[in-house]
């Protein structure tokens, strides 16, 4: 075989290596339906769809933690808003004990539903989230906020620090309630209504016990209030991030997904010029095989 010969014959085979490049990285378009399956491929969109995708991805956690965040947020406004009914309860029944007709027996009566009042007081002051986390006592989420004391008060265990969540781009958003201040004050309350009702003083059951309480169920509808105000900035959040995260598909939909129809066409052209470059290659080298001889 002579060099020009040669020379033909490597430009045949470099045809065929092109040719069967071309049919390999077209029938990975055809089989994924993206036209970016490696960096090499488009090295610059290729970068653009990592950090899209790692934008996606940190939206994905913002939603993860709105969800976190909606529960605890929900669960709370619920303990607040059932504590807030108790109060009221309580408020009627020392109206009730502030009559002064009432004898011994009734204000027993009322003692005894107050007791009960507070039991669930207390009980929706240590309420627990989905997690286990105690929902009241600030940053101290691993153990109870209120315990009750055997002088008939209970004592806060928490703290006053709050609990955020990163719900999207430079959106952070604090979720919890102190309970200090909110069903301590309501519990201790009522163990002074008890006493006063005993000790039969309706004076002070009217003018302190009462309007006490009645300030007390003011603060608990102010809770239950930032609580749902809250739930709404969290649900404006969900659909800020959901709209950009569909903005973020189309982009890497753009730079990513293959004009289907345009691939199945380039493919099969490829194929057809792959198999030319096969058999000119072997008619050429039939042809040299002859001239040699």
């Amino acid at each position: 075989m002579g060099i020009s010969t040669q020379y033909e014959y490597s430009q045949f085979t470099n045809q065929i290596d092109l040719t069967q490049l071309q049919v390999y990285q077209l029938g990975q378009e055809v089989s994924t339906g993206k036209q970016i399956n490696q960096m090499s491929d488009n090295p610059f969109a290729a970068s653009q769809v990592l950090d899209l995708n790692q934008v996606q991805s940190t939206l994905t956690q913002y939603d993860s933690n709105i969800q976190t965040a909606t529960s605890f947020v929900n669960q709370s406004a619920s303990a607040l808003g059932t504590t807030q009914t108790l109060v009221q309860q309580a408020y009627t029944l020392a109206l009730q004990g502030a009559n002064a007709t009432q004898d011994a027996n009734s204000l027993n009566g009322i003692v005894t539903q107050i007791n009960q009042i507070q039991q669930r007081i207390l009980a929706l002051g240590n309420t627990q989230g989905s997690n286990g986390q105690y929902l009241f006592g600030g940053q101290v989420t691993n153990s109870a906020p209120f315990t009750a004391s055997t002088s008939g008060n209970i004592t806060y265990n928490g703290d006053s620090n709050s609990i955020s969540v990163d719900a999207g781009p430079a959106l952070s958003i604090k979720i919890n309630t102190v309970g200090s201040g909110l069903f301590d004050t309501a519990y201790n309350q009522l163990t002074q209504l008890k006493s006063d009702l005993l000790s039969g003083n309706p004076s002070t059951i009217s003018n302190v016990d009462v309007a006490g309480l009645q300030k007390t169920m003011g603060l608990f509808e102010q809770a239950q209030g930032q609580a749902g105000a809250v739930g709404q900035t969290l649900s404006g959040a969900t659909t800020a991030n959901t709209q950009r995260s569909t903005e973020l598909t189309t982009s890497i939909s753009n730079l990513q997904d293959a004009n289907m129809a345009q691939v199945v066409s380039q493919y099969s052209a490829a194929q057809a010029a792959y198999q030319a470059a096969l058999m000119i290659t072997s008619n050429a080298s039939k042809f040299s095989l002859l001239t040699y001889l």
